[in-house]
């Protein structure tokens, strides 16, 4: 059965009520946000570039232009980075802490998580044959709601997360992080892991070999359905709808930025094949991206992405930030960065 709309609405509005709309600040802090101070501990090593160039060149039957790097264009978000990635971005005890040292320890183990887990309400979407989801709502304790309405975040698993693995699959930890204590007193949001019961992606290119392109599965419109039902909500602000995801949800996250190109405030593709049209990516514009490949990513490889960015910057893409990381393969660890959920959680559309 569905969560009503009504229902979340009732609740909603009834914490803001008892709680008078009390404001966390929530309006956008000065650029940048969620990028360490010091960049040169993640900094990848250069000397392997050539390397990996070879290798590629071997390997892959399309090449694309050489890009100059960095390219910036005058705007301080559009960038490029070549990052080592840490042993705590990696670790699943470790949920959050990503690049950020001075981010709280929590604890780690299966029942930490577990407990995470149960402050989701796992349900179908219609009569769930497409879709089931799991919702997280703010504590109307630790969360009193923002001046708008609560930001929504969309979580778009990757095909492990495929069926009713639910939020035991290890593919959505990095969405259970939200239900810590620390995100629900510092970044309330209605947070929403989508669970397809079959692929909402289909890859009609084989990325490996540099031919991309991704298509559209009943799942994937099942996603449409049920973010625009949340956005209409009373107590969700439409200006502060998040997604991201990674694999099958990373490219999950390409297709809906595209679908819906005035709704979303900003969106995190790690590791997802994006479309091959270069016509296609003028559709993102009004969309601030981050996007994320390991540089060694065995499945869909970094040059689709490093096409797929310079086909943004040539449609005048003024927010889209490119990371390459050096050595996580096709890994979803990324995803558990805290930088990552405080950037989403700041960006307000205009």
């Amino acid at each position: 059965m569905n969560f009503p709309l009504c229902s979340v609405a009732a609740i909603l509005a009834t914490f803001a009520m008892a709680l008078n709309f009390v404001s966390l600040h929530a309006q956008e802090p000065p650029f940048p946000i969620g990028v360490p101070e010091n960049w040169q501990e993640f900094l990848g090593d250069p000397d392997r570039a050539p390397e990996r160039q070879a290798r590629y060149a071997k390997s892959h039957r399309v090449q694309h232009p050489p890009i100059t790097w960095p390219i910036n264009q005058g705007n301080p978000f559009t960038d490029w980075g070549h990052f080592r990635m840490r042993e705590e971005a990696a670790g699943r005890g470790r949920m959050g802490r990503g690049l950020s040292p001075t981010f709280p320890e929590r604890g780690s183990g299966r029942d930490g998580i577990a407990e995470l887990h149960n402050r989701f309400q796992t349900q179908d979407w219609q009569d769930g044959k497409l879709l089931r989801y799991s919702l997280l709502l703010p504590d109307p304790e630790e969360s009193p709601m923002p001046e708008g309405g609560y930001p929504l975040v969309i979580s778009c698993p990757g095909a492990g997360g495929v069926g009713d693995q639910g939020l035991g699959s290890s593919k959505v930890h990095s969405a259970a992080v939200w239900a810590t204590d620390y995100y629900r007193k510092n970044m309330p949001a209605v947070v929403i892991v989508l669970h397809p019961q079959s692929r909402s992606i289909t890859y009609t290119g084989d990325a490996s070999q540099g031919e991309f392109d991704i298509g559209l599965n009943p799942s994937f419109h099942a996603y449409v359905e049920l973010i625009d039902h949340y956005v209409r909500a009373d107590g969700i602000n439409p200006r502060r709808v998040s997604v991201y995801g990674h694999s099958m949800g990373g490219s999950s996250v390409w297709a809906l930025v595209r679908e819906r190109p005035q709704l979303f405030s900003a969106a995190m593709a790690l590791a997802g094949s994006p479309f091959g049209n270069p016509a296609d990516y003028a559709k993102l514009n009004h969309t601030p991206m981050w996007i994320m490949m390991g540089h060694d990513d065995p499945w869909n490889g970094s040059h689709s992405y490093i096409a797929a960015y310079k086909y943004m910057l040539d449609a005048g893409h003024p927010q889209v930030r490119f990371w390459e990381i050096q050595d996580i393969r096709h890994s979803s660890s990324p995803l558990s960065l805290y930088h990552v959920h405080q950037w989403l959680w700041h960006q307000v559309r205009d």
